[in-house]
């Protein structure tokens, strides 16, 4: 049973099945994920960050406290296209052999947004987004 398991793996990972599924949920997770993302300034919206190999540590290029909304605003949305480029890039370059793909968000104050300390969004709304991706995928690969 487990070499038959084994078989079926390489063979998906030979005929790119595997590649394709990171790909697509990588894809969809980021996108559920900005969804999902309680905004305010942007700051934290832009902060998720999508990666190969590794996670990406940086953290947002923003100041962590915003002396001045409309600068603050206006930068967020602007790094906020930038690591969308990125998440595509991510996602439509992925290979197997590269490792595994990472989406993660550093911004400090993310943790209390996720435990429901935003009113626009529900408390777990990160692992909320990432099942409906995951859902999505499947739906899709079928």
């Amino acid at each position: 049973m487990a070499s038959r398991n084994v078989e079926r793996i390489r063979v998906a990972i030979r005929e790119g099945l595997v590649e394709k599924a990171v790909r697509s949920l990588a894809l969809r997770a980021y996108q559920a994920l900005l969804a999902a993302s309680p905004v305010d300034t942007g700051f934290f919206r832009a902060g998720w960050t999508a990666s190969v190999g590794a996670p990406d540590r940086a953290g947002p290029e923003l100041p962590a406290t915003p002396s001045d909304r409309d600068t603050t605003v206006a930068q967020a949305s602007g790094l906020l296209a930038t690591r969308q480029g990125q998440a595509a890039a991510v996602a439509g370059g992925y290979k197997v052999g590269q490792g595994p793909a990472f989406i993660v968000n550093n911004v400090r104050y993310g943790v209390y947004l996720n435990e429901g300390s935003s009113a626009q969004a529900p408390a777990r709304f990160v692992e909320l987004a990432i099942l409906e991706a995951v859902a999505a995928t499947k739906r899709d690969l079928r």
